[in-house]
């Protein structure tokens, strides 16, 4: 149930905010890119008890997955992203 409270609360915030810079300033949730497999996807923080975290996908002003790599530039123009999935960063 606090999973769900903490996603919901998140999904509030990213809606309310402007870009991705916005919710990186909230350190709470920990943006950050994810590597390998997850290439292009980022991941926030549900909680870090919890260990649960949402990945998304940030688009481009065209709709499309970004080919930047410049996580500033990403997080600064991105006003639209993807919520692929929750999972539970330690299983």
């Amino acid at each position: 149930m606090e999973v769900a409270e903490k996603l919901h609360s998140l999904i509030g915030v990213l809606e309310s905010a402007d870009n991705l810079w916005d919710i990186n300033q909230m350190r709470i949730y920990n943006l950050h890119p994810l590597h390998g497999d997850r290439e292009g996807q980022y991941a926030l923080d549900l909680g870090r008890r919890l260990g649960f975290r949402l990945i998304i996908i940030p688009l481009d002003e065209n709709g499309n997955e970004w080919d930047e790599k410049d996580i500033n530039i990403v997080y600064r123009a991105t006003k639209i992203v993807i919520a692929w999935e929750v999972t539970n960063h330690y299983e």
